[in-house]
């Protein structure tokens, strides 16, 4: 007889071994500075670009065939000739060929320190995957999550020569400036996957639903497409076009003519080369990811999401609506440097605190208690089989201890058993007589 399937537990079992609390908070700590140190590169990028200090360091990842700054002035000064000629080849408005060497030094110590964030994350990095990796159990949840911040890591300084020697092609600054957002996020999600190491409760779900799932990648994905068109609108120079809002050229949308150039052809060559047109999609695709936060907020208004959750969820939708006050501001002012940073700030705020959310909303840690354990499933015939047989040799174990215990009081011989028998047994009882027939009732003379 075959043994009826077993049913899949709806819950995660907690099996493995915890790892040790000590490395559990190291690897925290570093991942923080991680964190930390990624908004500063970030930020100090934008200022790097909003001041014009991208060429001031042409050749990559050395300066001039060294890693340290020029030590005389000659040094100084044919850093200056390559970069005014880097700067009169490209002709790119905001790189002006002559300069004072005191605006050029300050340029080159902008761009320097902006590289030298970058190294010290790769640091952080570095030193945050070596204290996991000491810890078994810890790598073997949180491994793959480090790997991948180190592929992201190896690909983004690719990107960022790729910027320098190519020239700060707007296509490739808006490329380097999506990784730096992926970066951030799965930073983000490797600190949550160490919190949640060995923290697995039973009668947890595993995944909040395939609606607040969807809703939450697509919100991902639809953030990094406005990161991509603002990265391609600060290369091209949009934010200094049309500086007017909610109107753009007397239109609220105006027609084709007037935001797109034939002479760039289509429409994707208009979005990589068309400032105005670049402009233009970002300006009016900033506010379909709030439509999104929106239908999030809905399809999680009935789970039972975690305080943590609520709060990563509350802080993203301000977070959008101050990004959208501070994006029309940025426009109206002709992007100066202060709201410029702020706005690339945000942006990437925004884009950590939705991968936080969407990491809690996949994992059983955004959500309390939903489905409760499954009770054991029934023995099949073997184990009632086993059950039985081990009944029967404790029984017959405990006979066999009866029987060897002198203590124990043995059992009387058959005769003496009878005659006790008899001694107790009751005296038979005698027969009931027959019953009286009635006597007649009636006078006397009856009789």
């Amino acid at each position: 007889m075959n043994a009826p399937p077993t049913p899949t537990p709806l819950v995660d079992p907690v099996s493995a071994p915890s790892p040790a609390p000590l490395a559990t908070l190291g690897v925290k700590v570093w991942l923080w500075l991680l964190i930390l140190l990624t908004v500063g590169v970030v930020v100090w990028g934008a200022v790097v670009r909003i001041t014009g200090s991208g060429l001031s360091i042409p050749d990559w990842p050395t300066i001039a065939g060294s890693l340290t700054p020029p030590k005389s002035d000659y040094g100084w000064s044919q850093l200056q000739e390559t970069y005014r000629a880097e700067a009169e080849r490209l002709g790119k408005p905001g790189f002006p060929p002559d300069i004072t060497p005191e605006a050029f030094r300050r340029m080159f110590w902008i761009e320097y320190y902006h590289r030298a964030l970058a190294a010290l994350v790769g640091l952080a990095l570095v030193i945050a995957t070596v204290t996991a990796l000491r810890n078994r159990t810890l790598w073997h949840r949180t491994g793959g999550r480090f790997i991948t911040l180190f592929a992201l890591l190896i690909a983004q300084a690719g990107l960022g020569g790729v910027v320098v020697k190519g020239g700060l092609q707007p296509l490739m600054i808006a490329a380097h400036l999506i990784t730096a957002y992926i970066f951030f996020g799965l930073a983000i999600n490797a600190l949550q996957a160490v919190g949640l190491a060995g923290k697995v409760v039973p009668g947890e779900s595993k995944s909040a639903g395939r609606k607040p799932l969807i809703t939450v990648w697509l919100l991902m994905l639809i953030t990094l497409l406005q990161v991509f068109t603002g990265g391609l609108t600060a290369g091209l120079g949009g934010a200094l076009v049309a500086n007017t809002w909610p109107f753009m050229f007397n239109f609220l949308l105006p027609p084709g003519e007037l935001i797109l150039d034939a002479k760039f052809g289509g429409i994707g060559a208009n979005l990589l080369h068309n400032a105005v047109f670049a402009q233009f999609v970002h300006r009016w695709l900033a506010f379909l990811p709030l439509v999104l936060y929106v239908a999030l907020r809905l399809t999680c208004s009935f789970l039972p999401l975690t305080k943590p959750t609520r709060w990563w969820m509350r802080l993203t939708g301000l977070l959008l609506v101050a990004q959208i006050v501070v994006g029309i501001l940025n426009l109206l002012k002709a992007a100066p440097p202060n709201l410029t940073a702020l706005h690339s700030t945000l942006g990437l705020l925004i884009f950590g605190f939705i991968s936080a959310v969407a990491y809690d909303l996949r994992h059983n840690a955004g959500l309390k208690r939903i489905f409760k354990p499954l009770p054991p499933p029934p023995p099949t015939i073997q184990d009632q089989l086993k059950q039985q047989r081990a009944a029967s040799q404790t029984q017959a174990q405990t006979v066999a201890s009866m029987g060897s215990d002198p203590s124990y009081p043995s059992a009387p011989p058959a005769s003496a058993a009878a005659s006790s028998e008899a001694a107790v047994a009751p005296p038979p009882s005698r027969p009931k007589p027959p019953p009286r027939p009635p006597e007649p009732s009636g006078p006397a003379e009856w009789k």
